[in-house]
């Protein structure tokens, strides 16, 4: 019951599932046809071979016959050599036919043929034998052996007769398996378009439709539209628990974003009132990041799913799955407490899944890379989704433009009490202006909210006590490293 439950939960494995079964039931198709034919012909061509040893059978009598006669008249020892051989020839050419007939009547024949060639050998062997001995009795022999060779053509002229009968049935069998071949081909065919076209239907109805309205529906959540909901019409599959997550992320973020403007509207009343009250700054703070936090599901989300869309637009089906997957462990990331920081590993892994979707996007061109210094990966806690939008940030306008591709680096080291982490990309790098900008805190763009500054003001939200806890170094054409300072927890230095 726990296999059936996942099995009919994967769309992947059900679609891999009815691959599977199409490609078996082709298979079997091929394989009935190549047995039918194959049977068919084998019996055309040991009929062939039946009538083509008869005829070299009465070929051989033959060819006894005139040898034996040229030497009785000149005595020349290479004509009864010749004799010889073809009369051996004969006889293992007669023996050979009774492993190939399986006919009563030809059987009988042969059978014939095979005692009157024996007495026929024997006389000419009697016939040379008085004919060395200067007797001339050998006439006598030669001319009863004359007389059986005429019965052995004869024979052979009746197997031949039977067989050609005996052909003209099996001809009629290979037709009319010929004409059954021919319908079961059809019926198959119309049976593998007919399973093919089902297929299509039902991947559109579980995948393609589906994952083509949370697209839609995910470009008007990116544009702040949080009023719309997708319907859901299967929760047992991972599709529908893909869109039911989706359509609850939307309602927290709606309620969320409804909450934190009520309490900036709030804490800007208050601001003014009591400016130098360090209780009221730090709920502000911690209002700004959560709001900060909150602001980066929508813009993750539509990217990533605009990524998948491509990719199913180009009918990359299994590569669709795959995004899928990594989607999913992304929204169940983001649907946790924003408020908790995270330890560097699950930051690490998460950046991990969504390059893994913009690897199957992009192939070769990207590469990606991590050096951790032993046991750092627990000691660092940062807020949840700050490697992400950085990584993203690099791929997007310092890679993605880029003919050649481009690699992403990210390290991390223990410096006395505190951690470094290093995001390096080689691609396009920053103008000196937008760097100025960056450095300075001054570049406002409609990306803001969601881009370099964004990550910047909840780490220093955070670290409020670190001195350059955020640093943007670059060079335009060449590559960008993104520094970040963070103080390591107490009990864990």
């Amino acid at each position: 019951m726990k296999f059936l439950r996942r099995f009919f939960f994967s769309i992947g494995r059900q679609i891999i599932t009815i691959l599977a079964v199409i490609l078996v039931l082709f298979i079997f198709f091929v394989l009935i046809n190549q047995n039918i034919l194959g049977s068919c012909s084998r019996t055309y061509n040991r009929q062939i071979m039946l009538f083509e040893s008869v005829q070299d059978l009465k070929n051989l009598f033959g060819h006894n016959s005139s040898t034996i006669n040229e030497y009785l008249k000149t005595g020349d020892r290479a004509k009864l050599a010749e004799y010889n051989h073809t009369a051996q020839s004969a006889a293992l050419l007669i023996s050979s036919l009774y492993t190939k007939v399986s006919s009563d009547d030809v059987t009988y024949l042969l059978h014939s043929i095979d005692t009157a060639y024996k007495i026929y050998f024997s006389e000419c062997c009697s016939a040379s034998f008085l004919f060395n001995s200067g007797n001339y009795d050998y006439y006598g022999r030669m001319y009863y052996a004359e007389s059986i060779q005429t019965y052995l053509r004869k024979y052979c002229d009746e197997l031949l007769g039977l067989l050609l009968d005996q052909s003209v049935e099996t001809n009629l069998k290979i037709k009319q398996q010929q004409i059954y071949l021919k319908i079961y081909n059809w019926i198959f065919m119309l049976i593998l378009i007919t399973s093919f076209f089902v297929f299509l239907l039902y991947v559109s109805r579980k995948l393609t439709h589906p994952l083509s309205q949370l697209v839609s529906f995910s470009r008007s959540v990116a544009e702040g539209d949080f009023t719309k909901t997708i319907p859901v019409y299967d929760t047992t599959n991972s599709v529908g628990v893909l869109i039911s997550a989706f359509n609850k992320m939307v309602a927290d973020l709606k309620r969320m974003m409804e909450s934190m403007q009520e309490k900036v509207k709030t804490e800007q009343k208050l601001l003014r009132e009591q400016r130098k009250n360090l209780e009221y700054k730090e709920l502000l703070n911690r209002a700004t990041f959560l709001a900060l936090q909150t602001q980066t599901n929508p813009h993750f989300l539509f990217n990533t799913l605009n990524s998948i869309s491509r990719t199913i637009t180009l009918g990359k089906t299994e590569q669709s799955i795959e995004m899928l997957d990594s989607l999913a462990k992304l929204l169940r990331y983001s649907l946790s407490d924003a408020t908790v920081p995270v330890p560097l590993k699950s930051e690490l892994e998460i950046t991990g899944e969504y390059l893994h979707i913009q690897k199957l996007r992009f192939g070769s061109r990207i590469t990606y890379k991590t050096r951790i210094e032993q046991g750092l990966e627990s000691k660092i806690k940062l807020p949840r989704f700050t490697l992400q939008p950085l990584v993203e940030n690099a791929i997007i306008h310092g890679i993605e433009s880029s003919e050649s591709g481009g690699k992403v680096i990210i390290t991390a080291k223990q410096r006395g009490q505190y951690g470094i982490i290093r995001i390096f990309d080689n691609g396009m790098g920053i103008p000196p202006k937008t760097l100025q900008q960056l450095q300075n805190k001054s570049y406002t763009t409609r990306h803001e909210r969601i881009g370099v500054l964004n990550t910047r003001r909840r780490l220093e939200l955070q670290e409020k006590s670190v001195k350059k806890t955020f640093t943007v170094l670059s060079r335009e054409g060449k590559w960008t490293m993104i520094i970040i300072r963070l103080k390591l927890r107490r009990k864990d230095v």
